[in-house]
């Protein structure tokens, strides 16, 4: 065992705060549930045609939270050789806004948003995730720590939207770095691949909290460790995670 889970992630829209999960279940195309929800511009790039906090910082303070939560952990035959996703009613979201209403997830919400002049956003949606590189990301917390000593700010794993936040038994921060190419057991089911450093962006700069922007972070993550905190995974074999859960690494 080279350690632990110490806490399971999912973001049910692109963007917006996620939810520590108690267990869910991670297949093919990740999370159930993780990032099945983004907005689309008609004005941004091609390659990443999403309206994010990188645009409004204040989406970041936005909770999502599905309606049928008990629906969305599991396949309705978790036990199948391929496993059935809910159906997609039971992703049905209402959003929580930074002052506190509650609001159906839903085209009137999107038009609210402070789009550009002639910009057209439209809300998505797919039950397979829309991830920017693969379906699965993993941060230490001791590269969290690592990273808050070395900038003299009080960090935490949040900030950087991993799904797996993982504590190493005996390695120090940026220890997952050297496990990309590798493969790795989660508890007694999921295996991943790890296949990429994750290369950050504006995101880590904001606090989820507040959306304050700490541009100073990136900079140092730029210029001390090649721009890139965490690691990204595809998924080998499905099945379900929790925290607590032990990792080894596969031969």
């Amino acid at each position: 065992m080279i350690g632990k889970i110490d806490s399971v992630w999912r973001y049910p829209v692109k963007s917006m705060r996620g939810e520590a999960m108690d267990k869910v279940f991670v297949g093919y195309s990740g999370l159930i549930g993780d990032r099945v929800y983004a907005i689309h511009s008609d004005q941004r790039s091609t390659r990443f045609p999403w309206f994010t906090a990188r645009n409004y910082s204040d989406l970041i303070r936005y909770k999502a939270h599905f309606k049928d939560n008990d629906g969305t952990i599991e396949p309705s035959n978790p036990e199948a050789s391929h496993p059935n996703l809910p159906l997609d009613e039971a992703f049905t979201i209402d959003i929580e806004t930074p002052e506190g209403i509650i609001a159906p997830l839903d085209d009137l919400f999107v038009a609210g948003l402070p789009a550009r002049d002639n910009e057209t956003l439209t809300l998505r949606y797919s039950p397979r995730n829309f991830v920017d590189v693969t379906p699965i990301s993993l941060l230490s917390k001791q590269t969290v720590a690592q990273l808050s000593e070395e900038t003299g700010a009080k960090l935490d794993g949040e900030r950087f939207r991993a799904n797996f936040n993982v504590d190493w038994t005996e390695e120090g921060g940026f220890f997952e770095d050297s496990l990309v190419g590798k493969r790795l057991r989660i508890g007694e089911q999921v295996e991943i691949a790890l296949t990429d450093r994750d290369a950050r962006c504006k995101m880590i700069t904001l606090d989820p909290a507040t959306a304050q922007a700490m541009p100073d972070l990136l900079k140092h993550v730029l210029a001390q460790h090649g721009g890139c905190v965490g690691v990204y995974g595809s998924v080998v074999r499905e099945g379900f995670v929790h925290p607590n859960d032990q990792i080894e690494v596969l031969p």
